[in-house]
């Protein structure tokens, strides 16, 4: 039986990466950029936030899983999606909740709408649903980020599962990813010469998810110790980090909005990239410049409760009606309330320790 060559397969464990305050710092850049984009449309490219937090969990929930993987020798799948739905549907159900209830208060015109966008939301359609029907309600349209995520979480813990039975090594299954994200680019640089809808380019269940495969691909890459060579060559560290840095903020500050055809030619493509680099290197190495801004304190204490703003803020601003100055100060005590009292309670729960590690015959 032909051997795997082991720098290429996935039987040595990932480099540990252990909690890295300056990620939950990341998390709290992209929503204070989500927010701000959805309340006083400042910083222009504010929705962009959403691209970081979708490169960020591609990387993130790959790592978990690699590192599983290495230590079991398996993946629980079963594991993996209930600690999702504890960790992600009760917030969910009662921000939707609250919708409902803040709607029935302010609307006298009927739940109809409201209750099917909401309907929508907690069964994870929302993204397919917005592509066919542009006049969503800005209250909840948000959810469809969520529904975008989970909808890919359903898949690629398969896909992994099916490559590592099948004996695929890691180098195989990198190319294999860097190849979808390239036919996303392709679909949708294709489908913009077309005339599609800004809705169809944004929203799209296939145009996407190009930010959440970039992070798988990163999650491959540092397991395979590539980053990590990469990070530490000078001058990555020096000018490539830097002007990576410094198009991210430029495409933040300075995006008009989401309507500009060249936005789906090249410029979602290029940010998720440079986002990829600046999470490298913030992994590389967590006490750069970089990190140590990301790691501050409240950027911090924010990127934790991230979850529970991005869910509230607009219910709040949109659905309640809430100044804008009033809906944001709401929307992180609500968050942080989401957090302590259902986040915290559900996911500490006791789990299922792994199993032992399989005995693996030598051939």
């Amino acid at each position: 039986m032909r051997r795997t060559d082991s720098r290429h397969s996935f039987a040595a464990a990932p480099p540990p990466l252990g909690y890295r305050p300056a990620l939950d710092g990341l998390r709290g850049v992209s929503v204070l950029c989500v927010m701000g984009f959805h309340t006083f449309l400042v910083p222009f490219g504010g929705f962009l936030g959403v691209d970081i937090f979708f490169v960020l969990s591609g990387f993130l929930i790959t790592n978990l899983l690699l590192a599983e993987r290495a230590a079991t020798g398996t993946l629980n799948l079963r594991r993996f999606y209930a600690r999702r739905a504890r960790r992600l549907v009760p917030p969910l159900l009662v921000a939707v909740a609250a919708f409902l209830l803040i709607s029935a208060v302010a609307d006298q015109s009927g739940l109809g709408d409201d209750a099917l966008a909401a309907a929508a939301g907690v069964t994870y359609i929302t993204n397919i649903l917005v592509t066919i029907t542009p006049t969503w309600l800005p209250a909840v349209g948000h959810l469809w980020s969520l529904a975008a995520e989970e909808q890919f979480y359903l898949l690629w813990p398969v896909v992994l599962i099916a490559a590592m039975r099948r004996n695929v090594s890691r180098r195989t299954l990198t190319i294999g990813v860097g190849l979808v994200v390239l036919a996303i680019w392709t679909d949708r640089f294709a489908l913009t010469l077309a005339g599609a809808s800004q809705h169809r380019l944004y929203f799209g269940p296939d145009t996407s998810l190009d930010p959440i495969v970039i992070g798988c691909l990163l999650a491959l890459l540092h397991d395979g110790g590539y980053v990590e060579r990469a990070c530490n060559n000078v001058f990555v560290r020096t000018r490539v980090v830097p002007v990576c840095l410094g198009i991210a903020l430029g495409m933040i500050l300075g995006v008009p909005n989401t309507d500009p055809r060249w936005i789906y030619e090249w410029a979602l493509p290029v940010f998720g990239v440079v986002v990829a680099i600046i999470l490298g290197s913030v992994i590389t190495d967590p006490h750069s410049p970089i990190a140590a801004v990301l790691a501050r304190g409240r950027l911090v204490a924010l990127g934790r409760i991230s979850y529970g703003v991005y869910l509230w803020h607009p219910i709040l601003f949109y659905a309640a009606h809430m100044p804008r100055l009033v809906s944001i100060p709401c929307a992180i005590g609500a968050a942080a309330l989401s957090n302590r009292y259902i986040e915290k309670r559900f996911l500490r729960r006791p789990r299922a320790p792994l199993p032992p590690a399989p005995v693996v015959a030598a051939a």
